[in-house]
């Protein structure tokens, strides 16, 4: 499982980027590659999003790039720099590469702390100065993973036996106000299987228990065209983790 959370603390103005633990039981004593979660929190509602877009895209192995790009952010009060604590990590068999920034309006850089195969902790540093109620614009990361996903259906419910969602997922959740938010799952070009049976659903917080009634909306978000589903929340409610979800394939090996 790949956990990913961003939160703005008082007082220190800092977007704080951590792990949301969303498969438990069976698998609480070990980092699991095999979903991705991704989260905006606060104590407070000390600044807004307008647009939060997360795009997962992997291979045939699994192996892929997570790219999250957040734009409009707006501090409530002025601040120098924002320290963004970060966390990634994947399952044991996986390992990662150092985050990347792309093009972005202000100076970004990546302090690490801890580097290891499976898990990276550091601090994302955006530099102002920034003005209190003034959009600062935004940034896009990459973070290059392996061995995230599992590709067949066998596979799934092997992995998860133990688990009340049997299949992969990658889900977004905010805590802070937001006008858009935005999850794209780009699947691999190997097999129609793997992502014909995508589909929406919405989870309380970072359980894996479903909140029905947003679940229920989501139809209408959801957009599935060939190998790409996107799902893109107006408005989205505090403390729901929106997902797309899927089964895996049928066929008995999808690595050809």
């Amino acid at each position: 499982m790949i956990e990913f959370v961003v939160a703005l603390a008082a007082g220190a103005i800092g977007l704080v980027v951590g792990w949301l633990w969303g498969r438990r039981s069976a698998r609480d004593s070990a980092l699991a590659a095999t979903d991705l979660a991704i989260a905006t929190t606060a104590p407070e509602a000390l600044y807004q999003i307008d647009e939060l877009n997360a795009v997962v895209e992997f291979d045939r192995n699994g192996d892929g790039v997570y790219a999250r790009t957040e734009q409009g952010i707006q501090p409530k009060f002025d601040v120098a720099e924002l320290t963004i604590p970060y966390r990634f990590g994947v399952s044991q068999q996986g390992s990662l590469e150092n985050p990347e920034f792309l093009a972005t309006s202000m100076a970004v850089s990546f302090e690490p702390i801890t580097i290891e195969r499976t898990h990276m902790i550091g601090s994302v540093k955006l530099t102002g100065p920034f003005t209190r109620g003034k959009s600062i614009g935004g940034y896009t990361l990459k973070q290059r993973f392996t061995k995230a996903f599992l590709m067949t259906r066998a596979e799934v419910v092997e992995a998860y036996k133990d688990s009340p969602m049997q299949c992969e997922y990658f889900g977004i959740a905010t805590y802070v106000p937001a006008r858009q938010l935005r999850c794209v799952v780009k699947f691999p070009d190997v097999d129609p299987d793997l992502s014909r049976d995508a589909f929406p659903c919405a989870f309380w917080g970072d359980t894996e228990s479903l909140h029905e009634t947003e679940t229920g909306r989501l139809s209408s978000a959801f957009r599935l065209h060939e190998r790409v589903a996107e799902l893109t929340i107006e408005r989205p409610r505090s403390g729901i983790r929106y997902a797309i979800a899927w089964l895996g394939s049928e066929r008995r090996s999808a690595r050809w």
